[in-house]
């Protein structure tokens, strides 16, 4: 998820910072000014598979029209790198299609999508009418750790790395093309947004997609196409983050000096050990161990 409406302007719903960017062979970006966030779209033999498909029917219906001028191949498959409301309230526009997503996806949005649409809409009061529109659309196809699809000849690889904006964060690899989607796991332009993360866990994820991807272009949730350079340096910061919550913890430090040693704006630190917290809290009170 986006970090709020700051500057929102209604009529910047379907504006673009840059149409269809070509990253490799047939793997596209569209990035828009709503929440600076990133499309992914494929292109196989007769084929074409989607990352993520906004917040709201309306910007589904955009969407579909951006992509049918750029190809006239049917989108067979639609993949959420989450369940957030901006990467997935746009699925069911695009039925009938199959739908990938990590195994939790399913339960978050089941449990959360009333909550995330009726906050959203508040938030941005211009989009209630939209939003009443939303139709619950979870993925049906579930991805556990790896899964490899097949996109009109071309190979497109699912994989999750661990528990770290959500607990169900899917990335999107087109090796042929050197490309990974990451969706929040990354974050470019903006402090990444811990409400629902798991700050503790997310370097550890981090290290993982380092590990096991060799991709050179990264393309984060929101914000400008990556690489692995900009990658490793969010995990630096997490890192500290993650290591100021438990000295935090330990008692080693108060708020003031976690405040002072991680390089991130003192509301995202806030929020981050307040859910580092909470998470805490709930592992201990079910007796769940960490799953990264």
């Amino acid at each position: 998820m986006a970090g709020g409406a700051a500057g929102y302007d209604r009529a910047m719903t379907d504006e673009v910072v840059h149409d269809w960017l070509e990253l490799g062979d047939r793997v596209y970006v569209r990035r828009y000014r709503f929440f600076d966030q990133g499309v992914g779209l494929v292109l196989g033999d007769g084929a074409a598979l989607v990352i993520d498909t906004r917040t709201t029917p309306g910007h589904a219906a955009e969407l579909r029209g951006a992509i049918r001028r750029l190809t006239q191949a049917p989108v067979a498959i639609v993949v959420n790198t989450h369940a957030h409301s901006d990467h997935c309230f746009g699925n069911a526009s695009f039925d009938p299609v199959t739908v990938w997503g990590q195994r939790g996806a399913v339960a978050f949005l089941e449990t959360t999508w009333e909550r995330q649409r009726d906050g959203l809409a508040q938030m941005i009061p211009d989009l209630a009418d939209e939003l009443r529109g939303v139709v619950p659309r979870p993925p049906d196809q579930l991805v556990d750790q790896r899964a490899t699809i097949a996109v009109g000849g071309r190979t497109v690889e699912l994989a999750y790395h661990g528990r770290a904006h959500t607990d169900h964060d899917l990335t999107v690899a087109i090796p042929d093309a050197g490309v990974l989607f990451a969706g929040d796991v990354i974050e470019e332009g903006n402090a990444p947004w811990f409400g629902d993360g798991y700050p503790e866990a997310w370097p550890a994820t981090l290290d993982a997609l380092l590990a096991t991807r060799p991709e050179t272009i990264i393309v984060p949730g929101h914000g400008a196409v990556a690489d692995r350079a900009f990658v490793a340096a969010q995990r630096a910061v997490i890192g500290g983050l993650a290591d100021g919550i438990g000295r935090f913890v330990a008692g080693e430090l108060d708020e003031e000096a976690l405040l002072a040693r991680v390089d991130l704006p003192a509301p995202t630190v806030r929020e981050a050990l307040a859910r580092a917290l909470a998470v805490r809290a709930a592992e201990q009170g079910s007796g769940t161990e960490d799953r990264t």
